[in-house]
């Protein structure tokens, strides 16, 4: 599922501090068959930051002090995807300013304390705002 949302980008948005914890992990991945690790080395990436200098993540750009300007003038260019990923403090802001098209969000549901019934798939769905739902099979991961 994920990997699908990745071939759908033409560049990935970051927070700071999501930058900063994926960068250690996926520039070291260079499997030319995993699609996430593709997009991530690949692709342009900008990141909201008024600390962050010199990024040393390949095709990276520290985005200016007004972000929600900078991000406005991304989303004009012809293209696909420009995607957040994590960076809840920066989905929050683009969303208030009106920047965001669509959310895809991966869901896990827990359930603490003894069952009720409440929990199940048909009756978590009849109040969900969510116009769409994917099921992954039992141990499988997105």
């Amino acid at each position: 599922m994920v990997d699908g949302w990745f071939a759908e980008a033409d560049a990935i948005l970051l927070g700071r501090t999501t930058f900063q914890m994926m960068q250690p992990y996926w520039e070291q991945v260079t499997d030319p068959d995993n699609p996430v690790a593709l997009a991530l080395n690949g692709l342009p990436k900008y990141v909201a930051s008024t600390t962050l200098v010199n990024p040393a993540w390949n095709n990276t750009t520290v985005l200016p002090a007004d972000v929600l300007a900078a991000v406005a003038e991304l989303k004009a260019r012809p293209g696909r995807e420009l995607q957040v990923h994590g960076s809840y403090r920066l989905a929050r802001a683009l969303h208030d300013a009106g920047l965001v098209d669509e959310y895809r969000l991966l869901y896990f549901p827990v359930v603490v304390g003894r069952a009720s019934g409440s929990s199940s798939p048909a009756r978590c769905r009849q109040g969900s705002p969510w116009s769409t739902w994917r099921r992954q099979a039992p141990g499988r991961s997105a």
